[in-house]
């Protein structure tokens, strides 16, 4: 996996926001496991993708509409100033409430 310049990502991601959506769906989403309170966590065979109150309540809700769907989702995570690394698609598998908001569980495989 390469490590992208934002340039890079923005041009596919196509958003400053981190649940990018077009027709209904969620296309990617940007994780970064150094986020203060709410760290997501990238695994080889999992992502836990984490968001609060304060995410844009209509990428959450678009992304909860994906859960258990076979479409894939592309996952960018931040890896320090101006580096990416892109992690590829993965399916939105299952969600769960969280104090803070929700943790989404990301896999390779469709649910």
């Amino acid at each position: 996996m390469a490590i992208m310049a934002w340039s890079e990502v923005v041009a596919i991601h196509n958003s400053q926001s981190g649940i990018s959506t077009k027709g209904g769906r969620v296309r990617s989403v940007l994780c970064n496991q150094e986020k203060e309170g709410y760290a997501d966590e990238v695994r080889s065979d999992a992502i836990f993708y984490r968001v609060t109150s304060s995410t844009n309540q209509f990428g959450v809700a678009t992304l909860q509409g994906m859960v258990g769907l076979t479409q894939p989702i592309r996952v960018f995570e931040k890896l320090g100033v101006n580096q990416w690394r892109d992690h590829g698609e993965w399916f939105v598998n299952a969600v769960a409430e969280e104090d803070s908001g929700y943790v989404f569980l990301f896999r390779r495989s469709p649910p």
